[in-house]
């Protein structure tokens, strides 16, 4: 069974592939309900088989991101590509999680007393969905840090940063401490550096542009605890009020998204 759904996510994942702006060069388009329905099967398919699911559109999203682009209109197609690839791994990565969700929320229909529906509220709003693979996991992290924290000038730019850092906030919910592994030891290095000039300039950026990552995670109570607990001495290396700024800002930040998404706790 299991062979036959790998090469059924394959199938589906052709289809969408040969329907991407990029490689889509005439404009004789899919109908739109065909392709609505390509993407929904395999974000279907993504609620048991999520590693296999999006380490097949992380390929795709890698073959795209190495192809050369010889015109704008090229880079255009490309963005709106990668957009788009960007959209259903979110979806894909989002769907094991909501599928959580709703168990519980099916429960909130049977006849239980108050206390027992704030518990079921708790549990519920507790819930993360099991961890994808360490190895895909750094793979579309260093995908989505590789949009988030680009300096040059992109196409659907704002878009496609947008839809990374919905990608990263399903990501940490899954593999928390794989993504904090990959950020805290930036920070750590950029802040015990010593001031030299006009190098400062750089790591007030390395900071600003890793740091803020941060902002764009699932954090719960708990990993709220933990990351605070692990700036605390990076902060408290840091000279450069400047710099002291910026961490404070990310902080400011990751406290009111914890308050935001965990009420109950």
């Amino acid at each position: 069974m299991s062979d036959l759904e790998d090469a059924l996510v394959d199938k589906i994942i052709s289809r969408i592939v040969s329907e991407l702006p990029f490689y889509k060069q005439t404009k004789r388009l899919q109908k739109a309900s065909l392709s609505k329905q390509n993407e929904d099967s395999l974000v279907d398919i993504s609620a048991s088989k999520t590693d296999t699911v999006t380490n097949k559109l992380l390929m795709e999203m890698e073959k795209l991101s190495a192809m050369p682009t010889s015109s704008d209109d090229n880079a255009m197609r490309m963005a709106k590509s990668q957009l788009r690839l960007l959209e259903l791994i979110q979806r894909c990565l989002s769907c094991p999680w909501e599928q959580i969700k709703e168990q519980y929320q099916s429960l909130n229909e049977t006849e239980l007393s108050e206390e027992d529906l704030n518990r079921l509220k708790e549990k519920s709003e507790k819930a993360l969905p099991p961890p994808i693979s360490q190895e895909i996991c750094k793979r579309l992290y260093k995908n989505l840090v590789g949009i988030l924290t680009s300096k040059s000038t992109m196409f659907l730019q704002a878009q496609l940063q947008e839809k990374a850092t919905k990608c990263l906030f399903q990501l940490s919910a899954s593999n928390y401490d794989d993504i904090v592994s990959q950020i805290l030891p930036l920070l750590t290095s950029a802040s015990s550096e010593e001031d030299v000039g006009d190098m400062v300039y750089y790591w007030k950026e390395d900071v600003a542009t890793h740091g803020v990552l941060l902002e764009y995670l699932n954090v719960n109570e708990y990993n709220l605890g933990r990351v605070l607990t692990s700036l605390q001495p990076i902060v408290s290396a840091t000279k450069k009020t400047n710099i002291q700024v910026v961490y404070a800002k990310v902080i400011h930040k990751v406290i009111w998204n914890w308050i935001n998404r965990y009420p109950l706790e």
